[in-house]
């Protein structure tokens, strides 16, 4: 006859197994830990200039921090570069005297203008500067790198006092290239794009571009290395993100140029003779209104600029990328699909 075994022995022999079964569960979980510590790893930071800007046209309701999507830094007297850092500290070592201890000095109190020597468009109030900058780390043991860049400036709209016009041509290129070619001299969307029959483009923009604030992306690049991943995206909507705090509305706008640099690069790895320097700004060109047009933006009547409204069931966001107004042209200088083209760049 069969011995059966006691379920007591068997529980107690499973039990027996159990510290060894625990320790490879262990073991697996400190590896894994071990593992995903050493990924690589890819920060967004975003950088803003004025605490003072910030504070006084900030909405009371939103305090502007970091987010899943970023890490927001402010600006403060330790962004001053090197050489006035140790000029101020010599001043302040002739004041005190030399045997006082440098962990004593303060350079907000040194130099309380510091957001002069900080801010590069100090003395307009009515504008922010926004830097956007993304890291990549291959692991924890080594440096990161940056390999990519945006700049844009949020622009208090109904701030500014002078004529609008007078106002925007002042601080960049880029802001008296959009007054004038988009709005009239009040700050109001030119008419030509609201009724023209051919200029109105898509006739997807109208009189709400008169009010709120302007987010206007004045550069965006990614090292060539680091492009098809997405991360050009991922910084314009943390851009987006930051401005709806910052804002109690705000429409963006871009002109897809072609940075000088690019120009070089692709001119460089060019061995036809047919990719002559302007059809290779032409193609550059053609894949930054792409990427720009993936992300929501669209064409402003029949300008260069491109406009994106946060609002998801504006106009503008419901008309197709395809179906958005373009210039003609004999030639098209890339046939390939959207994504290809996209991920081309970014």
């Amino acid at each position: 006859m069969p011995v059966r075994r006691s379920p007591r022995n068997l529980s107690s022999g499973v039990r027996k197994n159990e510290p060894e079964a625990k320790n490879g569960v262990q073991k697996t979980r400190t590896e894994r830990k071990s593992v995903t510590k050493d990924m690589a790893k890819i920060d967004i930071n975003l950088m803003l200039y004025s605490p003072t800007k910030a504070r006084r046209w900030d909405p009371r309701r939103s305090a502007p921090g970091s987010s899943p999507l970023y890490t927001l830094s402010m600006a403060n007297a330790g962004n001053l570069d090197e050489c006035t850092r140790q000029e101020l500290l010599e001043d302040w070592r002739n004041e005190v005297g030399s045997d006082c201890d440098d962990e004593c000095f303060d350079l907000e109190e040194m130099c309380p203008e510091w957001e002069y020597c900080v801010d590069p468009h100090f003395e307009f109030k009515w504008l922010e500067v926004i830097d956007g900058t993304v890291t990549h780390q291959k692991n924890s043991h080594s440096p990161a790198e940056d390999i990519a860049h945006c700049r844009a400036f949020l622009i208090r709209k109904d701030r500014i006092l002078k004529p609008f016009w007078e106002d925007m041509e002042e601080p960049e290129e880029e802001t008296a290239e959009l007054a004038f070619e988009v709005f009239d001299r009040f700050g109001c969307l030119q008419a030509q794009y609201k009724t023209h029959p051919v200029k109105q483009g898509s006739g997807a923009w109208g009189d709400e571009l008169n009010d709120g604030d302007i987010l206007l992306i004045s550069e965006l690049s990614v090292s060539a290395t680091h492009r098809r991943q997405k991360i050009g995206s991922k910084l314009i909507e943390a851009m987006l993100d930051l401005a709806s705090k910052k804002s109690e509305s705000f429409h963006c706008f871009a002109y897809p140029g072609v940075l000088v640099s690019e120009m070089d690069r692709q001119t460089s790895m060019s061995t036809s003779a047919v990719h002559d320097e302007k059809t290779i700004r032409s193609r550059i060109a053609d894949v930054a209104l792409s990427f720009f047009r993936h992300l929501g933006f669209r064409r402003v009547g029949s300008s260069r600029w491109l406009a994106y409204s946060p609002d998801g069931q504006h106009p503008s966001r419901l008309l197709e990328a395809d179906q958005d107004f373009d210039f003609p042209r004999l030639e098209r200088v890339i046939n390939a699909p959207n994504a290809q083209v996209i991920d081309e760049l970014i």
